[in-house]
């Protein structure tokens, strides 16, 4: 969702160089005051506590699926941005065009039927994490609509 906002902006606040500039910090500022929540609002305890209960022990043949997933969603995530920033998104009109929302939810549907192409599992459970994606991706889809329907009337 986070690299889905630099469209959004661009499509609401308009694409010159100084306005993607400027929103992008503003997005780097939220999130590194998430990080700042994170950090000061536990406890040590606590922070060391999820950072050790946290950890998943991966076997081999797991961490280079892993390591090729992170490959394939940096490039899905870069060509989104792209694909947002110079699909002619007009700040004039002061809506935003229905495609970002059908991107946004086709994004995450090619991500996860990626990632799930890429892993070693039977066939039988790719159908199963394909049609689990499929219909995730609708209900995102449906919720994400009414979101930016709720938005634009506010």
């Amino acid at each position: 969702m986070v690299c889905m906002l630099v469209p959004a902006l661009v499509a609401m606040k308009g694409g010159d160089a100084l306005s993607v500039c400027f929103n992008t910090i503003a997005i780097v500022f939220l999130m590194e005051m998430d990080n700042m929540a994170f950090s000061l609002g536990l406890s040590e305890r606590v922070r060391a506590r999820v950072e050790n209960a946290g950890r998943v022990d991966l076997n081999d043949a797991e961490a280079v699926a892993l390591v090729r997933m992170k490959v394939v969603h940096a490039t899905l995530i870069v060509a989104l941005v792209v694909y947002g920033v110079l699909s002619g998104a007009d700040a004039s009109a002061g809506t935003i065009p229905a495609f970002y929302i059908v991107m946004v939810a086709f994004a995450f549907w090619i991500a996860v039927v990626v990632e799930t192409l890429m892993m070693s599992i039977p066939a039988r459970e790719t159908g199963t994490r394909i049609g689990k994606a499929t219909v995730s991706s609708a209900c995102g889809f449906v919720v994400m609509s009414l979101l930016w329907l709720l938005a634009l009337l506010v």
